[in-house]
């Protein structure tokens, strides 16, 4: 039988600080988790506002994602952070604005939570909708997209198959650029540095729209543009950054404060990890990335460093041949890569603004592709493309049992459960017919029958 809904808190993100309170007078009794034995459940806040909740879809480094439907057929992302293990492991997660000595694991990053969600709310156009109290967690419920990037570019065959005109490929890889610039450009222009920008940061919406996701790592940086200590992914991090992540697991596993006093332009990151962003929108620089070993993708940015300092050098082989295609396929694209953004000094790196006029000038189509007559039909492609990846299906499908699991239609307990219950249920039913039939035995041949 299915449990009854669980009453929870729910708030507007402006009621922030009431929350942060709330958790540190203690004042979460009341509340109960939802069953973690449920498939689905029903967040009943109360307020009056229900919200039927999936079983997590996926998880990231703060947290696993479910999805969330309301009254109106509204689909949501809820992100669900534990705030005693949400650092646990600070190598990592590590996510701490550190200029002065501090503890190595802090145990309640509410501090964290609080500044991610103004962050997010103040430069995102996916802003964070509501928060539900439940328990020691907090969910954080944020409008649902369809797919990141790297789920559509990580199949590039399939990717060319969808739009196979090359020109239709460079309009909608222009487009998605400029949208990827312009977002960033929202953040910098606000004087916040994402430094955790990757493609499987940046999501789609069913228009085919890429929007930047994830402001977990994201710092407000001071008028010198500093940002301070290790953030983001080793992979796709700058050298500035990689020393920094190096010095602070190094500060971790001899359980000794990391302070970084002198900082760095977090904006030039950036543009570093925009690179790697640029690049693997192609889909034939995509290719040749997919070919690199699991070690050397998770090395990405430290090779490809070595590479720069010894181009010839037959150790970095395969990461000369990625952009030797990148440069076959798209000259302008890599020698602006190579020269403007993926270059180890943070100086020498351009500027926001710069890029955003570079692909205007490239393609002015890509200001507005989707009303732009000649690329209309490639951006048709693209939306179709999107929307019927295998991984939007399965966000389709969610959202089917989620609307029948709020009529009453579909069963709450987890399969393996139900099937369990199941079985039991055909045992006890076998064995209340035999009693049924032995008992009218005895009943017309008597006790003694069996002693015969």
């Amino acid at each position: 039988m299915a449990k009854s809904p669980v009453c929870l808190t729910r708030i507007t993100t402006s009621s922030l600080p009431a929350l942060i309170r709330a958790f540190k007078d203690n004042k979460t009794k009341d509340l109960t988790v939802a069953d973690k034995a449920m498939r689905f459940s029903t967040l009943n806040a109360q307020d009056g506002t229900k919200t039927s909740l999936s079983s997590s879809v996926a998880r990231g480094g703060n947290g696993k994602i479910r999805y969330g439907l309301d009254d109106q057929d509204h689909l949501s992302a809820i992100k669900v952070i534990h705030l005693l293990g949400a650092v646990k492991d600070p190598s990592r997660s590590p996510r701490i604005e550190i200029k002065k000595p501090v503890a190595p694991m802090p145990s309640f990053p509410l501090p964290h939570i609080s500044k991610e969600i103004a962050i997010q709310n103040a430069v995102s156009d996916l802003p964070i909708t509501h928060l539900w109290l439940v328990g020691r967690d907090i969910y954080v419920e944020m409008p649902a997209m369809r797919i990141d990037l790297f789920e559509i570019m990580a199949d590039p065959k399939a990717f060319t198959q969808a739009i196979p005109d090359l020109n239709d490929r460079h309009r909608v890889i222009n487009a998605l650029m400029l949208q990827i610039v312009r977002g960033l450009k929202k953040c910098h222009d606000k004087n916040v540095a994402v430094l955790d920008l990757k493609l499987e940061n940046l999501m789609l919406d069913s228009e085919g729209v890429a929007h930047l996701i994830d402001f977990g790592g994201a710092v407000e940086v001071d008028a010198s543009k500093k940002a301070y200590g290790p953030q983001g992914t080793p992979e796709y991090m700058p050298e500035e950054l990689l020393n920094r992540y190096a010095d602070f697991q190094h500060a971790m596993n001899e359980r000794k404060p990391y302070v970084d006093e002198i900082g760095y332009d977090g904006m030039a990151a950036d543009i570093w990890e925009l690179g790697w962003v640029l690049c693997m929108l192609s889909p034939e620089a995509m290719t040749a990335f997919m070919k690199l070993t699991e070690a050397e993708q998770n090395s990405l940015s430290m090779l490809y460093l070595e590479w720069f300092k010894k181009p010839d050098g037959p150790k970095y082989a395969h990461i000369g041949a990625f952009f030797d295609t990148l440069h076959r396929v798209d000259p302008a694209l890599h020698d602006m890569v190579h020269t403007r953004m993926l270059t180890p000094k943070a100086s020498d790196r351009a500027g926001i603004a710069e890029l955003e006029t570079w692909l205007l000038q490239r393609q002015p189509a890509a200001d507005n592709i989707k009303e732009q007559t000649a690329c209309a039909h490639a951006w048709g492609q693209w939306q179709q493309f999107v929307n019927h990846h295998p991984k939007a299906k399965e966000q389709d499908a969610v959202k089917e049992k989620l609307h029948a699991y709020r009529l009453g239609c579909l069963a709450s307990p987890e399969p393996h459960k139900h099937h369990e219950h199941a079985i039991s249920g055909a045992w006890i039913a076998l064995g209340v017919s035999a009693a049924v039939l032995v008992g009218a035995f005895m009943a017309r041949q008597g006790p003694r029958a069996f002693l015969r």
